[in-house]
This record gives structure tokens, sequence and C-alpha cells, in this order.
């Protein structure tokens, strides 16, 4: 019986290409990984900006599920805030409509957006420092904020 043992007989029996190709490909899946995670962590507010209209969406989403009592001026207000302090990576603890709207420009953000920000933005502030005021209508002024974003999200990709 011909009992030829050499790399030949290697290739062809399952655990010898395991032990021949597993070592080589365990490194390269490595490095893959480890070039993944430090793209990831030369940029930590790339991840941020991608992941904040998400947030903004699920932020809303909530409060529009508390009903009346839980979609405010404020609410949507910090809401936008957040979104555009993490989409333009800014600190968004105080953002104005003065504060972004030149970074949009610069990014060709086309005018109608912008005045409808704007807007949006003077509501909330107007909702949100006339003594605590709910915003006159919370749905819409919610679909508007959303509307907005959307339309951000498209421009700033």
């Amino acid at each position: 019986v011909d009992q030829r043992y050499g790399p030949e007989t290697w290739l062809r029996s399952a655990p010898w290409v395991a032990a021949i190709a597993g070592p080589p490909s365990a490194y390269f899946i490595l490095l893959g990984a480890l070039l993944v995670l430090r793209k990831r962590s030369a940029d930590p507010l790339a991840t941020r900006s991608r992941k904040a209209f998400g947030i903004l969406l699920r932020t809303l989403d909530a409060a529009s599920r508390g009903g009346a009592q839980g979609i405010t001026a404020e609410v949507v207000l910090d809401g936008l805030r957040a979104y555009l302090g993490d989409r333009l990576r800014v600190t968004s603890g105080a953002l104005t409509y003065n504060d972004v709207s030149a970074a949009l420009l610069a990014k060709h953000v086309d005018a109608d957006t912008l005045e409808e920000l704007r807007s949006i933005i003077d509501d909330c502030e107007a909702g949100r420092f006339a003594g605590g005021m709910r915003a006159a209508d919370p749905g819409r002024l919610c679909e508007r904020a959303v509307a907005v974003a959307r339309k951000l999200e498209r421009r700033l990709r």
C-alpha cells in the first residue's frame, strides 16, 4: 500500500490545511480589525456626526410618545442643538442660529433650508424663554424639525 507522506498529502487533509492557513488568516483578520479601530480612534467626532440624525429622531420620537406633556419647545430646541453640534462638530450647549448659519452656508446649504431652520429655532426659543410655554402645535414643530434635519442630512453628506 502506497503511504507517501509529504506536502502533497498535507494539502488534501482539512486539518493540515487549517493548520497551515490558520495563522496567516488570523494575522490578516487581526490586522484588519486593528486598522479599523485606529481609523475610528483617529476621529471620534466622525462617529458622533454620523449618528446625530438617528439620535435626533429617537429623542423627538420618545418625546412624542410622551403625549402632549412630552413635546415642548425646549425638547425640540435641545434636540436640534445636539444634532447641529454633533453634525458640525462643535459644542452644542448654547448654539444659536447665528452660530451655525455660517458653517452651514460654507457647506452649501440652500437659503430656504436655512430660513426654515431659523424659523424653527426662533419658535423654539420663543416657547422656551416665554415662561416655559408649550409650543402652539408641538407635533407640527417636531415634524418641521425632522424635515429640516432630513434636508441638512442630504446636504451635509
